[in-house]
């Protein structure tokens, strides 16, 4: 074998994990989290005006592998112009390991068609055997069906 045929095989063979590597560095770190499977759906199923106030259901759904024993979230309401509306703290409760619940919480005084987003601004709450509020705040997958958008 000649010199540089022995050459172009250890390039080879020493380029190609760093080829691999630079490709898996391009996917987010969210990815490889929503591959495990462990998360906590979170989503606005609907809202509706109810008299003074706007009623928006939440559907949530644990595959944390654990019981979540309290959860409870800080939510930020924009109206269409990008302007605070109100501040909302919602708890959810008790949330057993695969279990999904459906929960309406109303926003009084307000009309749902002034309000653009729901920000999840924080997790106050979060327990379970090895979870904290910040586990849970990166374990969170979101989505909206209504004319309220979701956002983290």
């Amino acid at each position: 074998m000649s010199f540089v045929g022995l050459c172009k095989g250890k390039i080879a063979f020493f380029i190609a994990p760093l080829i691999f590597s630079a490709f898996i560095a391009c996917f987010p770190a969210s990815a490889a989290a929503t591959g495990s499977g462990k998360l906590i759906k979170l989503q606005l199923l609907k809202d509706e005006q109810v008299a003074d106030s706007c009623r928006v259901s939440f559907l949530a759904k644990n595959t944390m592998g654990t019981s979540i024993e309290d959860l409870s979230l800080d939510l930020v309401i924009f109206d269409r112009e990008g302007g605070l509306v109100d501040l909302l703290s919602v708890s959810l409760g008790r949330l057993p390991n695969k279990k999904t619940r459906v929960q309406a919480y109303d926003i009084a005084g307000v009309k749902c068609e002034g309000i653009a987003s729901l920000l999840v601004n924080d997790v106050t709450a979060c327990t379970g055997e090895a979870l904290n509020n910040a586990a849970c705040l990166d374990a969170m997958d979101i989505s909206h069906r209504g004319q309220i958008e979701l956002q983290l």
